[in-house]
């Protein structure tokens, strides 16, 4: 024999023999067993991140929803056109059509005994001329001022004549589909 096959024998033995060291340190599990195991794992993952996000201070709350909303200035149409401001609890974000308020109302309390500190669960306010909602998770927080954002600086449509004499030709009709999908996109 020469020696790629006692390389190709002594690949299958250890192959063989990992297969066989994984089934005995788990066992033989049926698929219901593995899938609840995974369950348990994901669930015990959610247990620790609610109790992580129990332990973030009001000041680290607020940091985070800042750098979410940089980002959302970052990726919006006109980023120049926006800013942001910070006083205190509230978040202040000019936008071309209006100003955004956004407010943290958190609770925090000192332990006197042990000396830590406990914090309350974070509800946000958003806040406009028209507008005043109240959120307790920053991502639905984010995707309605995202929302509005996008639905108050929906562009205008064509005019009439212009959409007429353009869907006639290769580039207008691209251009009148494409419009047609944002402002679908928009209304979502």
């Amino acid at each position: 024999m020469t020696i790629f096959e006692w390389a190709a024998i002594g690949g299958i033995v250890l192959a063989l023999f990992i297969f066989c060291a994984r089934v005995m340190r788990r066992g033989l599990t049926t698929l219901d067993e593995t899938r609840s195991q995974h369950l348990e794992k994901i669930a015990e993952g959610e247990r620790q991140l609610a109790e992580d996000r129990r332990k973030i201070t009001a000041e680290e709350q607020f940091h985070l929803l800042e750098a979410a909303i940089a980002d959302l200035i970052r990726l919006s149409p006109y980023p120049e056109a926006w800013q942001i401001g910070l006083q205190h609890n509230i978040i202040y974000l000019e936008t071309t059509g209006s100003r955004w308020e956004i407010e943290l109302a958190m609770s925090e309390r000192a332990l006197r005994s042990s000396g830590r500190i406990l914090h309350g669960k974070p509800h946000w306010l958003l806040r406009n001329e028209d507008i005043h909602e109240h959120y307790t998770d920053v991502a639905q927080l984010l995707a309605s001022l995202n929302r509005h954002i996008r639905t108050a600086e929906e562009p205008e449509p064509l005019p009439r004549h212009l959409a007429r004499r353009l869907a006639g030709t290769r580039s207008g009709a691209a251009l009148m589909r494409s419009q047609d999908d944002m402002q679908k996109s928009w209304k979502e």
